[in-house]
C-alpha cells in the first residue's frame, strides 16, 4: 500500500477579521475530509499586512496545527502565495505531498475537497476547483460581477493560449509539491512573480508550459458565506493582467528565438 502524502493548506488573508470565525470553523471540516486521503494536515496563513484583528483571532484559536506568517505591509495575494510556496520548499515535504490553496474569506467551501482529493489519486499535478464546469456555479453574486467574471475568464484563456480548462483564476486548488518545484525550475524564477489576483492565471500558464497535468472539479462559489467586500480592485487587477500578458509574450518570443537559432 502506498504511503499517504502530507497536506498543507494555505490561506492568504488581508483584513479578514469578519471572516476568520467561519474560516476557523471550516478548518475542522477540512481536516476531517483530508485525513481520509493524507497522513498529516497543517494550516499556513499568510497575513498580507492586515490592520485589523485577523492575526490576533487566528493566534487566539490555540490550534497547534496552525501557523501564521506575516508581511509587514500589504503586497497582494500573489506575493502571499509566493511567501507560502517558498516557506513550504524549506520544509520537509516530499514531491508527492500536497499544497491546498484556499480563499481567506471563507468562500472556498470544504465540501468540494473530497472530490478534489479523489482526483489526486489519478496522479495529476494540479487540481482546480472550477465554478465554470457543469455542476459548478456562483450564488449570492451581483449580475454585473458574474458577467465580468465570465468575460474575463474567456479573454484570459484566449490571450494566454490555454485550452481544455474552464477556469484559470480561482484560488481554490491542490498542487503537488513536485509540480510547484518544476514550475520554479522551468522558469528559473519564483513560482509566482505577479503580486495581485492575476497570480492564479500566471501559475496555470506556467504549469501548461511546464507540461504539468491539470484537471478540474466543479465548485459552487457561495459569496454569501463572505462578510465584507471583496479585496479585488478591478482596475488594479486589469493592469496586473496586462503586465503579465506582456511578460508572457516576451517569454514566448525568447523561446521562439532560441528554437530558431
Amino acid at each position: 500500500m502506498l504511503q499517504k502524502p502530507k497536506a498543507i493548506f494555505v490561506f492568504p488573508v488581508f483584513n479578514e477579521e469578519p471572516n476568520v470565525p467561519q474560516v476557523l470553523i471550516d478548518l475542522d471540516r477540512i481536516k476531517t475530509i483530508a485525513e481520509v486521503y493524507v497522513s498529516d494536515v497543517a494550516f499556513l496563513f499568510i497575513d498580507d499586512g492586515s490592520r485589523d484583528q485577523t492575526v490576533s483571532l487566528l493566534k487566539a484559536s490555540g490550534r497547534s496545527d496552525l501557523r501564521v506568517v506575516s508581511h509587514a505591509e500589504n503586497k497582494g495575494p500573489g506575493a502571499a502565495f509566493n511567501t507560502a510556496f517558498e516557506e513550504i520548499f524549506q520544509l520537509n515535504y516530499a514531491e508527492s505531498d500536497l499544497v491546498v490553496t484556499l480563499e481567506g474569506d471563507a468562500t472556498s467551501d470544504p465540501k468540494t475537497l473530497q472530490r478534489m482529493f479523489q482526483r489526486t489519486l489519478e496522479g495529476d499535478g494540479i487540481i482546480l476547483a472550477s465554478p465554470y464546469l457543469y455542476g459548478g456555479g456562483f450564488s449570492s453574486v451581483a449580475g454585473y460581477r458574474l458577467l465580468l467574471s465570465h468575460v474575463a475568464n474567456f479573454m484570459y484563456k484566449l490571450i494566454l493560449n490555454i485550452h481544455g480548462l474552464s477556469t484559470i483564476s480561482c484560488f481554490f486548488r491542490i498542487y503537488r509539491v513536485g509540480a510547484l518545484k518544476k514550475i520554479k525550475s522551468v522558469f528559473s524564477e519564483h513560482v509566482v512573480t505577479c503580486a495581485g489576483f492575476e497570480c492564479a492565471a500566471e501559475i496555470v500558464m506556467k504549469a501548461t508550459r511546464s507540461q504539468i497535468s491539470i484537471s478540474e472539479v466543479p465548485f459552487q462559489v457561495d459569496w454569501g458565506r463572505r462578510k465584507g467586500k471583496s479585496k479585488m480592485k478591478i482596475f488594479r487587477t486589469i493592469w496586473g493582467y496586462l503586465k503579465m500578458f506582456a511578460r508572457y509574450y516576451r517569454h514566448e518570443l525568447q523561446i521562439n528565438q532560441e528554437v530558431g537559432t
